[in-house]
């Protein structure tokens, strides 16, 4: 889900991650309203931290960050996005996990000093 500042949901992300021939490791994306317009691309790069968190037992939740760029229809970049993941236990098969952002517009004649103050989360 894409949600406002105010925590409504606006709008919807689909896409996929991975990694090039290269080794970079990459997601691209697109973001659509919440009544399933498409409004734009998001692009980007990722990885793992060492160890995040820990669960209950003590053993290593695998983990990691994303950041990368939110592009308008056109493919002209429009703002920002940043965040974290974490993968579901492959131990014991279980699928899944979630991700978890801040994303920012830039607005005309905004100096980028507060990154981050018109976040979804």
């Amino acid at each position: 889900m894409w949600m406002d500042p105010a925590g409504h949901v606006s709008g919807f992300l689909k896409g996929h991650f991975g990694k090039k021939e290269n080794g970079e490791q990459v997601f691209y994306g697109k973001w659509i309203s919440r009544l399933g317009r498409f409004e734009g691309f998001i692009r980007g790069h990722w990885g793992f931290y060492d160890c995040p968190a820990a669960d209950s037992s003590g053993d290593c939740v695998p983990g990691g960050f994303f950041e990368g760029q939110i592009l308008n229809s056109d493919g002209a970049a429009i703002g920002e996005l940043a965040g974290r993941f974490r993968a579901g236990n492959i131990m014991f098969n279980v699928p899944g996990g979630f991700f978890q952002g801040r994303w920012r517009l830039d607005c005309p004649g905004d100096s980028g000093d507060d990154k981050g103050t018109s976040d979804g989360f």
